[in-house]
């Protein structure tokens, strides 16, 4: 059965709470705990002018200086000292958040601490050279949470259990307490520039994809793929277009990004991102937006771009922003959203799109829009790490081809498959001719393993279609094409110069 909460009784026990915790500040055996609370509280009552991590040890140093007849001189530095590092620093988890090799930071219990490095998932126990990182119970837990984030205008209490906030750099943190969870749990999500950025070198060494696999994503994204990246949450789905932005995307490309909070921040010339505001000083999904995916959607199309990432589909909204930017005809399109399979990803990628500016259309022909719009999709999962299988790691699963509605036509193609006991990543089978046509024709250079051949027997196959048509128009046939060739011949012009030589040329374009 569901949990029902009385939003006003939790509002009256958090404010009972508070008051229950300043009576028994004088009991309370832990003084540095004790000391630690009335500082926050005092802080938050006062004016916080700018000032650097010294100056601000010292203010509070300061202010302790009026429990003098409470509190020992130890006592009263070390809570100056904790209240410093948890507002310039991270306290107990600076060891984590300092590391640059490590993504994020999860507290799921004070004595369970854990976090993900090089994709993979790691308990912070100090076994294997780890390190060790605990808290003493859930109230120092809270208290963190709560010193954190008391500067941003927000309660963490019974009545506003749910904390959605990001810090000043950029850090997304997300905390709950009772009545949604047992205890105080706490995910530090930091931001790209916080963390070292993979490489193609990264990936192949740690087995996420190999350097055969990631040559072919390097020939899809410089024949201006149109690409949706899967997987659950976690599984460096940003990490991994960011990867493609940086070292695969052509500079001399113009990339806009829109995103609901910014993430991607890849490090590459000509690029302008684009975050929707929403009111107030809380960003929570929940919120409206002031400044909505379609207002940047707008915005983007007004800056003359060659190529889109839409940060993430969660809905109508980002779905909409991202076929809006392959309906006006541009290639180098990116995103990601949550999905297992890709008859999951493509029902729910036609269900958002049905509900945005195609709403009008029947369902057949959104799902046709969007098989015709996607080039690739690429599936990204959590494995058990080969070493350890208590632990995990981030690898590419699967790479499929999405292809045009056909009665009768496979609705996806699998072109890259991860099989550990057949030595890794499998190349399947090569795209589509036609596709790989029209990724040379946007700069790629197609290489002889990715099917070179398949595409030039292609293109010959079609130059003889063409000519053929061009022949049969040229020669005076029924249809009117026939017959304003022939007019054209009738004014002078050789109806095999206009038609087969013209028309080569044409194709060839």
């Amino acid at each position: 059965m569901a949990a029902t909460i009385d939003i006003d009784a939790e509002r009256v026990i958090a404010r009972r709470e508070r008051e229950q915790t300043q009576t028994m500040l004088a009991q309370a055996p832990d003084k540095v705990a004790e000391a630690l609370e009335w500082l926050k509280r005092t802080l938050a009552e006062t004016e916080r002018p700018a000032m650097s991590r010294e100056d601000f040890r010292a203010h509070c140093g300061t202010l302790l200086e009026q429990l003098v007849s409470e509190y020992t001189p130890a006592e009263r530095e070390q809570a100056a000292d904790e209240m410093a590092a948890l507002r310039y620093g991270w306290g107990k988890l600076d060891p984590l958040m300092t590391d640059s090799t490590v993504t994020e930071v999860a507290v799921d219990s004070p004595r369970e601490v854990c976090y993900w490095q090089a994709g993979r998932l790691l308990p912070a126990d100090g076994r294997d050279g780890r390190p060790q990182v605990a808290f003493r119970d859930d109230d120092e837990v809270r208290r963190w949470v709560e010193a954190k984030t008391q500067f941003l205008g927000r309660h963490f209490d019974r009545a506003n259990p749910i904390l959605n906030v990001m810090l000043d750099d950029g850090t997304r943190l997300q905390a709950t307490r009772e009545p949604v969870s047992p205890c105080v749990t706490l995910n530090l999500r930091k931001p790209p520039a916080a963390t070292r950025r993979w490489t193609p070198e990264d990936y192949a060494a740690t087995g996420a994809a190999s350097m055969e696999l990631l040559d072919f994503m390097r020939t899809a994204v410089q024949g201006g793929v149109r690409l949706l990246v899967l997987g659950a949450t976690g599984t460096g789905k940003t990490a991994f277009v960011r990867l493609l932005q940086e070292h695969y995307l052509p500079a001399h490309l113009r990339l806009l990004i829109l995103e609901a909070e910014r993430e991607q921040e890849p490090e590459r010339p000509r690029t302008v991102s684009l975050q929707e505001v929403r009111h107030g000083a809380r960003r929570g999904r929940d919120e409206a937006a002031a400044i909505d995916m379609n207002d940047l959607a707008d915005t983007a199309g007004r800056k003359t771009p060659d190529a889109y990432t839409v940060g993430e589909v969660l809905g109508v909204g980002e779905a909409a922003a991202f076929f809006r930017a392959i309906s006006t005809g541009h290639s180098w399109c990116f995103t990601t959203m949550h999905a297992d399979g890709p008859e999951d990803a493509m029902d729910l990628l036609t269900a958002y799109t049905s509900g945005g500016i195609w709403k009008s259309l029947p369902q057949d022909r959104v799902e046709r829009l969007v098989h015709r719009s996607l080039d690739l999709m690429v599936f990204l999962r959590k494995l058990p790490a080969p070493d350890n299988p208590e632990e995990y790691r981030i690898v590419v699963t699967q790479v499929f081809e999405v292809m045009p509605l056909t009665e009768g036509g496979d609705p996806y193609r699998l072109i890259w498959q991860y099989n550990p006991r057949l030595g890794g990543h499998v190349y399947v089978r090569h795209v589509s001719p036609w596709r790989l046509d029209r990724w040379e024709q946007r700069g790629a250079r197609i290489p002889e393993e990715f099917g070179r051949n398949e595409m030039a027997a292609h293109r010959a196959a079609e130059d003889q279609r063409l000519e053929a048509m061009l022949s049969e128009l040229a020669c005076g046939g029924e249809r009117g094409g026939g017959r304003v060739a022939a007019a054209g011949a009738r004014k002078g012009a050789s109806p095999k110069e206009g038609g087969g030589a013209a028309g080569r040329k044409t194709a060839k374009r």
